[in-house]
């Protein structure tokens, strides 16, 4: 949290996750899309109701959605390959953490992440999120094509995007077996 507040990422994130709620809960806006916990907490406070729960696959297009990924810019992976696997090494680590480890265990860390956010929203934010994390790590190519089709729903990008141009599974033992 301190490197991501010292960049700015934190309190930004935070302001905008704040005033998005108010928003709704003010009905200035009627609909909205946000992630954990703003959503739990948005419904255990009644001022809203969850339409689809992307993060627990009830909109099959996105059933395998990238919520979450690692960039490595090309010239740097071939430079630097050892790195690249070491830092995908951890991050599946940590995926297969989150899947395994206690809830006690996460609201250690989340308590500190969202501070006065009552147990309650923590551990439902848990439960919801648990089930967006691919523990392998590896990227398929129906995860790509529903990312890509939901960006292009949205207006963000305009053309499809070829596996092989943004992918590279290489680095991933996970994806190896």
């Amino acid at each position: 949290m301190q490197s991501s507040s010292a960049a700015g990422c934190y309190g930004s994130w935070y302001r905008w996750r704040t005033g998005l709620l108010a928003a709704l809960e003010n009905g200035r806006i009627d609909v909205s899309c946000f992630a954990s916990p703003g959503v739990e907490q948005a419904v255990a406070r009644g001022n809203a109701l969850v339409f689809i729960n992307h993060p627990q696959g009830e909109d099959p297009a996105l059933k395998e959605f990238l919520f979450e990924l690692l960039y490595v810019r090309p010239d740097y992976a071939e430079k630097n390959p050892e790195t690249v696997k070491k830092v995908v090494k951890a991050l599946v680590d940590a995926n297969q953490w989150i899947q395994t480890a206690k809830i006690e265990d996460h609201l250690e860390i989340l308590r500190k992440r969202f501070p006065g956010i009552e147990d309650a929203i923590l551990i439902e934010s848990i439960k919801n999120t648990i089930a967006a994390i691919e523990p392998s790590g590896c990227i398929t190519p129906a995860a790509l094509s529903s990312a890509v089709k939901f960006m292009r729903d949205v207006g963000a990008i305009n053309n499809d995007v070829p596996f092989n141009a943004v992918v590279d599974n290489s680095f991933n033992q996970a994806c190896k077996k």
